[in-house]
């Protein structure tokens, strides 16, 4: 038996483990970092989703793509961005979100800053505005 067939398939695959204990050790390693990684990641996305989902970032959100000043600067369609930053709190009796999104236009970025307090069921935004970038100015979108 030649040497290079016993490389593309050994016969034995904890021989070659013991053989190479360090390889072992390095493919395991990498395998659990990128478990890690995988779960990291999957969790992230959950906890975006469900702010996405969330009752102040669709308000603001159509607050924003309804503002003619915002559609004028970023251009149309108004995008938001991948990554939410921000919390929501959400109670029965109330609740508090402070976000911040980023948004995308044909002609600039800018990011979303909301600020909402939910009394009972109802969510109300007490703050709304966008900062435009690179610092060209800011757009309040409840001062209409």
């Amino acid at each position: 038996m030649s040497r290079s067939r016993e490389l593309n398939l050994p016969p034995d695959a904890p021989a070659w483990m013991r053989r190479h204990p360090r390889w072992t050790i390095a493919l395991v390693g990498s395998l659990m970092l990128l478990l890690v990684l995988l779960v990291v990641g999957v969790i992230a996305n959950l906890i975006n989703e469900s702010m996405r989902r969330a009752p102040p970032y669709r308000q603001a959100l159509s607050l924003a793509s309804a503002d003619p000043r915002l559609r004028a600067a970023l251009g149309e369609p108004i995008d938001d961005g991948r990554w939410i930053r921000g919390r929501i709190d959400n109670a029965a009796d109330g609740g508090s979100a402070d976000l911040s999104v980023p948004l995308f236009g044909p002609r600039g970025r800018a990011r979303l800053h909301v600020r909402a307090h939910k009394n009972s069921a109802q969510w109300t935004l007490s703050e709304a505005r966008v900062a435009l970038e690179p610092g060209t100015g800011e757009i309040d979108l409840l001062a209409r």
